[in-house]
Order: C-alpha cells, then sequence, then structure tokens
C-alpha cells in the first residue's frame, strides 16, 4: 500500500476560502431569495386577478373560495349503507352500478299532470315563429372561431379526451371537417353517437364524505365538441330570445351579464328593511329535485 501524501493549506489560505464561500453563500441566498418572493408576489397576483374574474365569469369558485367550501372527494373502498358495510370490490362495483342506474331513470310521465300543464306547452300567438329561422341556418366558420376564442380551459374531457385546448390549435382543414360535421348535424338533425357517450363522475354533497351514496350527486363529462356545437346554438338562441324579450324580466341566469347576485341583493335588502322596521316577512324558498328531469319531453314536441 502506497504512502498518502497530506497537505495542509496555510491557515491564512483557509481562512481566505472560507471567506469567499460565505460570499457565495450570501450570494446565493439572497437571489434565491429575491425568486421565492418574485414566484410567491406572482402567484398572489395571479389569484387575485382569478378572484376579480370570478366575479363576473366563475361565481361559483369565488364563492368556494369565500366560503372554503372543500368537498371531500367520493371514495370507492367501502360503502355505508343503513344496517351494514360493504367492503368486497365486486360488491362495491356492484352496488356503485344499481344506486347510480337506479338515480339516472327516466322518470315515466304523469297523464294527469299532462293534461293540466298542456295548454302551458303550447305555442304563444303573439311571438311570431319565423324569428327563430337564423337559428338554423348553417353554421359559419366565424362562429367556431368566436366560441372557441371564449370556451374555457383546464376543464374535464368526455369519452375522446379531446379538449377546448386541443380543439383551439386546430389546423385550417381540421376546422373545416369540424364545420361539416356541425352542418351535417344541423341539416340530418341528428348526433353523432359518440356525442351520445358521456363520462359521469360522483361527488359529495358533505364536506366530509361519509361513504353513503345517497350523500352523492353526479357530474356529467360531456364532449367538448358537443359542448362547442351547442354554444353556438345557444348563443343563436340568446341573440333572438333577447333581441324579441321573449323571457320574463325576472329571469336572472341563462344570458350574458346576468346571475342570481340581483336577486339576492334584492332580498337581502328586502331583510335589512324588514329588520330594521320591524316588519313582518314571509318568503318562500322552492328547491326542486330534478326540475329539468321533470319537463315532459313529448309534449313539447
Amino acid at each position: 500500500m502506497s504512502d498518502l501524501e497530506i497537505t495542509f493549506t496555510q491557515p491564512i489560505e483557509t481562512n481566505k476560502l472560507i471567506n469567499e464561500l460565505k460570499v457565495h453563500k450570501r450570494t446565493i441566498w439572497v437571489a434565491r431569495n429575491h425568486e421565492s418572493k418574485q414566484q410567491l408576489n406572482e402567484r398572489i397576483n395571479f389569484y387575485t386577478t382569478r378572484r376579480y374574474q370570478d366575479f363576473t365569469d366563475n361565481t361559483s369558485r369565488m364563492l368556494d373560495s369565500i366560503l372554503n367550501r372543500r368537498n371531500d372527494p367520493v371514495c370507492s373502498t367501502k360503502i355505508r349503507l343503513e344496517d351494514k358495510l360493504i367492503t368486497e370490490e365486486d360488491d362495491i362495483k356492484r352496488h356503485f352500478s344499481n344506486h347510480f342506474k337506479n338515480w339516472m331513470k327516466k322518470i315515466p310521465p304523469n297523464d294527469h299532470l299532462e293534461c293540466e300543464w298542456k295548454q302551458v306547452y303550447e305555442p304563444i300567438n303573439s311571438i311570431d315563429p319565423n324569428i327563430y329561422e337564423t337559428t338554423t341556418q348553417r353554421i359559419t366558420m366565424d362562429e367556431i372561431a368566436d366560441t372557441l376564442l371564449l370556451a374555457p380551459q383546464n376543464k374535464a374531457t368526455g369519452p375522446s379526451g379531446i379538449s377546448n385546448e386541443i380543439l383551439k390549435h386546430l389546423p385550417t382543414k381540421a376546422l373545416e371537417t369540424l364545420l361539416k360535421i356541425f352542418n351535417g348535424c344541423m341539416e340530418l338533425t341528428k348526433v353523432p353517437k359518440a356525442w351520445t357517450k358521456s363520462y359521469i363522475w360522483p361527488i359529495s354533497k358533505k364536506k366530509i364524505y361519509d361513504f353513503n351514496l345517497t350523500n352523492t350527486q353526479l357530474i356529467t363529462l360531456i364532449e367538448h365538441t358537443r359542448k362547442l356545437f351547442t354554444k353556438i346554438i345557444n348563443n343563436r338562441l340568446t341573440t333572438v330570445i333577447r333581441r324579441h324579450e321573449i323571457l320574463s324580466p325576472f329571469n336572472f341566469a341563462g344570458f350574458p351579464f346576468q346571475s342570481t347576485m340581483q336577486p339576492i341583493a334584492n332580498l337581502t335588502h328586502i331583510i335589512e328593511d324588514t329588520t330594521t322596521n320591524n316588519r313582518e316577512l314571509w318568503a318562500l324558498s322552492q328547491d326542486m329535485s330534478k326540475a329539468f328531469d321533470s319537463v315532459h319531453i313529448e309534449t313539447l314536441k
């Protein structure tokens, strides 16, 4: 084994090296601290700007943030029933399937109510049906471009995985093909079979998920191409309805630049007035379960 020669650095050189390292350490620390503060400021500015935008564009997210509403994800490791706890994987899958099949099953029509409400579904004579002719005209490339420009991003996709971000970056040739599909749907009054398939995802109604499926609700993840087509039709209908004042002025949602904030503010002022002047106030709040499912589609046809 050969001898090792060890050379010790002089004390003066050692101190010089330590001082240089301290200077470099201080420089790195200052630079890193500056970068951390800059990243923090960027995050603060990002979320501040988003909160201002959410006030008009995404009130649900704004209220969730203000009220700290964060629900647990629905976990499928077990299911709690009134009389037992299901832990076997096959039993859990079977119960999930049966539960949501029953939840989504079609509500049978009530013939008695159909006759009672038939007059309500009749066309209004004072409205000229010709005003809707523009809603069935061929879709243009400008409509697709304008609608895509305002389409939201970072949204969950349907089974195909095609998102709005992908649609926004499609080449002209692909957009022309998409335009042919849209106009084909208009002419044939049919949509592609793939558009009829969606993902359903359970979310908890409560902040803490208790493994009880009755305390969950479903969201449907629809194909973004189908959403784009529907949005174009909705934009046309909105233009006609607003221009000819079809709906009641007390309809506070469903149109651009409208929300339920206005009636909530009105109700708040009424409550404050009755409280200040010691008056009696009666208010009715109605929550209709599956309200849209109760519309009799056959009568509409």
